[in-house]
């Protein structure tokens, strides 16, 4: 197979550019962060879920900047905002159920504690 030498393109079809070869003894230069919309959206919809109205302002602050605010960013915020007392009201209602549990199972372990017998 016969690699050709120089290769000219086609018609209605522009050159590539080639990315930029950094000079010698300087660093390269930073790039621009591509910002992934659905990634910034679940952690807006986190922060307002577990911080409420502080979880919206950290959002806020660090999204406005075009980093997934205008993209869906604000609502998810609030949703978890909205949602925000029922998740913590479940996680109280979880924990305290593990814990009184744990204390009745600690409480089988003294001496004298009959707990078979009921």
């Amino acid at each position: 197979m016969d690699i050709p030498a120089h290769h000219e393109p086609s018609p209605g079809k522009p050159l590539s550019a080639s990315p930029p070869v950094p000079e010698p003894g300087r660093p390269n230069p930073p790039q621009p962060l591509q910002a992934a919309p659905n990634d910034s959206i679940v952690g807006f919809l986190l922060l307002g879920l577990f911080l409420s109205l502080p979880g919206v302002l950290i959002a806020w602050i660090t999204g406005r900047d075009g980093h997934g605010w205008e993209h869906g960013g604000r609502v998810a915020a609030w949703i978890g905002a909205l949602l925000s007392p029922f998740v913590w009201l479940a996680i109280i209602i979880v924990f305290t159920l593990l814990f009184t549990g744990s204390v009745t199972m600690l409480g089988c372990l003294m001496p004298g504690a009959d707990c078979l017998a009921q």
